[in-house]
């Protein structure tokens, strides 16, 4: 039997063969996997002139694929260093995914 599970950044397939073989069976650590409400309100939050979540914006842009992360963690990054150079550049980046919004 093989599941799906959402979570976030990323799915997670999950196969009870997998994990029958597991040497912990039953221990899906779903603190490994980086939820969209952690990421998506952090960045929001760093939008709205609170950068104290870049750090583990960084931490989540070295777990998930895709631009999105690394973004929101430099834009954070920029927010927290009062880098208006880079939050221009971070700002460009976030267009060029087609992400407007964020750019603004």
């Amino acid at each position: 039997m093989v599941g799906v599970k959402c979570v976030g950044f990323l799915s997670v397939v999950h196969s009870a063969s997998v994990d029958q073989r597991s040497p912990n069976p039953g221990n899906f650590d779903e603190s490994r996997y980086p939820s969209l409400d952690d990421g998506g309100a952090l960045q929001t939050a760093a939008q709205f002139g609170d950068p104290s979540g870049a750090e583990r914006l960084t931490e989540l842009a070295t777990l998930v694929a895709g631009p999105r992360a690394p973004l929101a963690a430099r834009y954070a990054q920029s927010v927290a260093d009062d880098d208006g150079a880079g939050l221009g550049t971070v700002s460009r980046d976030f267009e060029m995914i087609g992400d407007v919004l964020a750019a603004r």
